[in-house]
């Protein structure tokens, strides 16, 4: 089985995160946006292109902030993920104003949602590890979140 990499976005405003909620067999589930790195392209290359992909946004990646890895056969949901074993990079991001292409929401998908931050706990987010950090408005200038949920 490969290891997969994704550049996943953190993008704030006003006190709300931008999530893309998407349907799955457990619930709706609010996800980063961001997605797979294709060959040739790098992480910074790859969040830019999701986003712009997933929101219709274009954005300035200004930092790593966190790498998460989901082993999905050590979690709660593994019936449904396994055998995936994905490596996220989240950005800090910033949005630049609005693509001209039309946005493309991978199945299951419901489209974009900005959750309240101070709400996050009240919803299935994920990745749950960065939950405390996003709610005390304390980022990172680094960290690595291990296999978490």
């Amino acid at each position: 089985m490969n290891i997969r990499n994704s550049a996943r976005a953190i993008i704030i405003q006003e006190g709300h995160i931008l999530t893309i909620p998407t349907a799955l067999p457990y619930g709706t589930c609010h996800f980063l946006p961001g997605g797979g790195q294709d060959h040739g392209e790098t992480l910074e290359e790859a969040v830019v292109r999701e986003c712009e992909e997933e929101l219709g946004l274009h954005v300035r990646a200004e930092r790593l902030v966190y790498i998460r890895e989901y082993i999905a056969s050590t979690h709660p949901y593994a019936k449904d993920d396994a055998p995936l074993h994905q490596i996220d990079h989240i950005f800090y991001c910033v949005v630049h104003g609005k693509s001209n292409r039309k946005r493309q929401l991978d199945e299951g998908q419901c489209g974009i949602r900005w959750l309240p931050i101070d709400q996050l706990r009240d919803v299935l987010f994920f990745p749950e590890a960065i939950i405390d950090d996003l709610q005390s408005n304390a980022l990172p200038t680094f960290r690595y979140v291990g296999n978490a949920l």
